[in-house]
């Protein structure tokens, strides 16, 4: 979105996707590489990464994820 000066909107149209899923997949982003990693490998699902968020402690979340 930055290198493109894309808008959510715009990204969604691109991607045949709705603009709150994009902004709930860019906000999946803001949590650790390592919880990240386990969404990617398929230890941890879309939605209870998406409970982590409420997480604000980063040091909890990197604790959750070892």
């Amino acid at each position: 979105m930055t290198e493109y000066g894309l808008t959510q909107e715009q990204v969604s149209e691109k991607m045949s996707k709705s603009r709150s899923g994009i902004a709930n997949s860019l906000r999946l982003l803001n949590l650790p590489e390592e919880v990240i990693g386990m969404v990617e490998c398929g230890d941890l699902s879309v939605g209870h990464a998406k409970v982590l968020l409420a997480i604000t402690d980063g040091a909890k979340l990197t604790m959750l994820a070892k």
